[in-house]
């Protein structure tokens, strides 16, 4: 399981790990774009399961939190 930020979280992510955490900044950073609201972060859950990702999971403060596997979001 990797829960981590900036050059941890990138390079934690290139040894494609079961499960990724990251709040709604922090994988904003790693993807490079700016995840405004809950299709911006179902996408960028998507784009980690394409990388190899097994489970992804974003927190997004008051919003809650998504998660990602091979059954859906």
């Amino acid at each position: 399981m990797l829960d981590a930020d900036g050059d941890a979280l990138s390079a934690g992510f290139q040894a494609r790990p079961w499960l990724v955490k990251a709040n709604r900044r922090e994988l904003g950073r790693l993807l490079g774009r700016e995840l405004n609201d809950e299709l911006d972060a179902a996408q960028a859950l998507k784009d980690l399961r394409n990388g190899g990702v097994s489970v992804a999971a974003i927190t997004r403060g008051k919003d809650g939190s998504l998660a990602m596997d091979d059954q859906g979001l």
